[in-house]
């Protein structure tokens, strides 16, 4: 009995729905309710949206959109309906990076990344560097290539609508009438040109620069990549050095340290995306040489660093001999900003900028900033040093006592780094 009233409610259901669909296109059988198949929805004022429909109540229909947005349509706007066979929510392209060709109505053929979009204007980079600006009306379309000649650009743009709606996502393409924009995570949809009131980059978080070479003063497990360049000065005087990356693994640094010319060689691996090591021997002009192994546990964003450090010979400051361990992390704290801590522990044979033989600890603080190429670090160097008292014995010499007086003595430090190289990989 129940079983064949569902049967004819069912008959009558569906005889019902070609009726209020018999003034509408319908290009394939629409499974009402269905939200695995996805339909391609066209209204007569000239919108295309993807998405399934979800339930209808006499002359309504509710339509869910792939981004999750609930619409409702009389059936009288609706022009037609087709169902896209094979096609998923999922996209096989990633439109998360990549780079536009713009095409003008007048032919000019460019390469790079869009800028601001808009019915009013068209902002766009080419080149790499060069920037051309267009009339809304002049840009006659753009198409989307995850393999760009001149590097992948992100691909996260805010979308916002003449009905005052707006929404995250990927640019798919822009053509004559349409707009084709990906919401994060769901299919690509259609949209009238006329319908978008603008299109505009989402600002990421600004990538940490001035991390592959150091912390304050102690190296890391990071390092500078093929086509990868960094100026580095520390407190102006003391060590200023320019390193290239050779690879994505070796760089090689030529510096300054004080008046004394060196050149330093550092290899890396990165075993994902959370460890790294790097190891590297350098030499001074008058043959004085040293080395170090650091490894860093993180990201760019957020890593602890530890390593060894060995340095033998004289230079012109002085005797270098000393062996030091290290431990520290760089903590980012803002778009562009990051803490620095990072502890010294000395032993060496000879004093040296103000340690001592019997082992001595040194602690840096710094707060960073840092903008698209350059990075600056604020900090303070505390350097521990032992001294002996001495006690007057008769007759009249000195001798010492068992006691000891422990320093520190505070160095402020500042480094500055410029990175040269392309923002963009290709």
């Amino acid at each position: 009995m129940i079983k064949n009233a569902i049967t004819v409610l069912f008959i009558f259901m569906t005889g019902h729905l070609s009726f209020l669909f018999s003034q509408i296109e319908i290009d394939s059988t629409i499974q009402i309710g269905d939200t695995g198949q996805l339909l391609l929805l066209e209204t007569h004022s000239g919108d295309q949206l993807v998405g399934s429909a979800t339930s209808w109540e006499e002359d309504t229909l509710f339509f869910l959109l792939g981004m999750g947005s609930n619409l409702v349509f009389h059936l009288s706007e609706i022009k037609n309906i087709t169902a896209l066979e094979g096609l998923s929510l999922h996209d096989a392209t990633d439109y998360s990076k990549g780079e536009f060709t713009f095409i003008s109505d007048k032919g000019q053929f460019r390469r790079g990344q869009l800028l601001m979009f808009s019915n009013y204007g068209v902002r766009i980079r080419y080149n790499n560097r060069r920037r051309a600006f267009l009339q809304g009306s002049n840009l006659l379309e753009a198409k989307f290539s995850e393999q760009g000649l001149y590097g992948a650009y992100p691909n996260n743009f805010r979308l916002k609508l003449e009905d005052g709606s707006s929404f995250l996502g990927h640019l798919v393409g822009i053509s004559p009438g349409h707009i084709d924009f990906q919401p994060l995570g769901r299919a690509p949809t259609r949209y009238s040109r006329i319908s978008v009131k603008s299109i505009y980059p989402k600002k990421e978080r600004r990538p940490v620069t001035g991390h592959q070479r150091s912390l304050l003063i102690t190296p890391t497990g990071f390092n500078l990549q093929r086509g990868e360049a960094e100026f580095r000065n520390i407190n102006y005087f003391i060590n200023t050095s320019y390193s290239k990356g050779l690879t994505n693994n070796v760089s090689m640094t030529f510096g300054v340290f004080g008046v004394e010319p060196y050149v330093q060689v550092k290899t890396s691996k990165d075993f994902g995306k959370y460890l790294h090591l790097s190891v590297s021997g350098g030499v001074t002009l008058t043959g004085a040489a040293g080395g170090h192994a650091s490894l860093s546990l993180g990201t760019p964003d957020h890593f602890l660093n530890m390593g060894f450090m060995k340095n033998r010979g004289d230079f012109i400051f002085g005797n270098t001999d000393m062996n030091a361990i290290y431990f520290g992390g760089s903590f980012r704290i803002g778009d562009r900003q990051r803490l620095i801590g990072e502890m010294i522990h000395v032993v060496e044979e000879r004093t040296f900028l103000d340690f001592n033989q019997y082992g001595t600890n040194g602690f840096g603080f710094g707060y960073g900033w840092f903008g698209r190429r350059i990075s600056l670090t604020f900090g303070l160097m505390l350097a521990e040093k032992t001294e002996s008292e001495f006690c007057f014995v008769p007759p009249s010499f000195f001798i010492e006592c068992n006691t000891e007086n422990y320093s520190f003595n505070t160095i402020p430090v500042i480094s500055t780094s410029i990175y040269f190289g392309d923002m963009y990989k290709k």
